[in-house]
């Protein structure tokens, strides 16, 4: 994953405020640092400097999506409401829990897989994956072309069908006008169900009751390429 400018300065201030945040929590201990953060995720510290140097020309621009993950399971069990789309877009200021928590790998099974840009047609096959929670109400979708600017072609999103989606998680949609299923991020807001492209959250749709749309569930795991 290649960040743009404009990511690589987002992420360098979303990981400071974070740090702050949770200095701030404790302050009667010291400063929370970068080698507590790379020592609690056993990452390299090197990698979280370079995450977070405040020289724009020493920074790394193609940071492992795995890295990233560990950054934001790691303060969404502190309580802060983060994922990978804030780190790169920032984030508003929250204590509570945040909603959507991929599960922690334990169990390998099997999942029917589609084409993101042909569902519901045949399965292309099924992939095996190791998850926390029963099967039986998931599925697999890949991409068959870029998704701008995160996600490369070959990337696996995996649907919880029975998942009811909250404020701030990411969901697979269906417009009967589009046979394509789109990722967006879900909010409800003023009581108005609101998509928002994850790559530009300025770029929303108001879901009327009149729209004819299906929101096929909520993501719960992602099999990124980058």
């Amino acid at each position: 994953m290649e960040l743009t400018e404009h990511q690589s300065n987002t992420l360098y201030l979303t990981l400071k405020r974070l740090f702050a945040e949770k200095s701030a929590r404790n302050p009667t201990q010291r400063q929370f640092t970068s080698y507590q953060l790379a020592k609690a995720l056993n990452i390299n510290h090197s990698i979280i400097i370079k995450l977070m140097h405040p020289d724009p020309t020493k920074r790394v621009t193609r940071p492992k999506i795995d890295t990233l993950s560990k950054i934001v399971e790691f303060f969404r069990k502190d309580g802060f409401n983060i994922s990978i789309d804030s780190l790169l877009f920032g984030y508003e200021k929250t204590t509570s829990v945040a909603t959507q928590v991929f599960p922690s790998v334990k169990q390998e099974q099997s999942i029917p897989l589609y084409a993101l840009h042909a569902f519901p047609l045949d399965p292309l096959g099924f992939i095996e994956i190791k998850l926390s929670q029963s099967a039986e109400h998931l599925i697999a979708l890949q991409t068959e072309v870029d998704l701008k600017p995160i996600f490369k072609r070959g990337s696996v999103f995996i649907i919880d069908t029975r998942k009811a989606p909250e404020s701030d998680n990411l969901v697979a949609v269906r417009f009967e006008s589009n046979p394509e299923i789109l990722i967006r991020k879900f909010y409800l807001e003023d009581g108005k169900t609101i998509l928002r492209c994850y790559e530009d959250l300025s770029m929303s749709l108001e879901l009327s009751p009149l729209s004819n749309y299906e929101i096929l569930g909520v993501v719960i795991h992602i099999n990124a390429r980058t």
